[in-house]
């Protein structure tokens, strides 16, 4: 998947890009909220889509354009909303 590749592009020196969709950067409660519940799914091998670590990434492609990861825009495109992280009984 994209973790390995990445990974493999990063040992050989080689650039790696993320798309970076509009409307994609969550604020840090929700993020962490959707990894724990992502997280609780199962083990990784069985998970239709992985994590790939910001460590391993070089660039961002967003609407802006293509950034550096240290320089990309990555502000949250929506306020914190704690009522999305509370489960419902129904």
């Amino acid at each position: 998947g994209s973790h390995a590749a990445a990974a493999v592009a990063m040992a050989a020196g080689r650039p790696t890009w993320v798309v970076l969709p509009r409307g994609r950067c969550l604020p840090p409660m929700l993020w962490a909220g959707l990894l724990e519940r992502w997280e609780s799914t199962g083990p990784t091998w069985e998970r239709s889509v992985e994590r790939t670590p910001w460590g391993l990434v070089t660039h961002v492609l967003s609407e802006r354009g293509l950034a550096t990861v240290d320089q990309a825009d990555r502000r949250p495109c929506c306020p914190d909303t704690p009522e999305l992280l509370r489960s419902s009984a129904l």
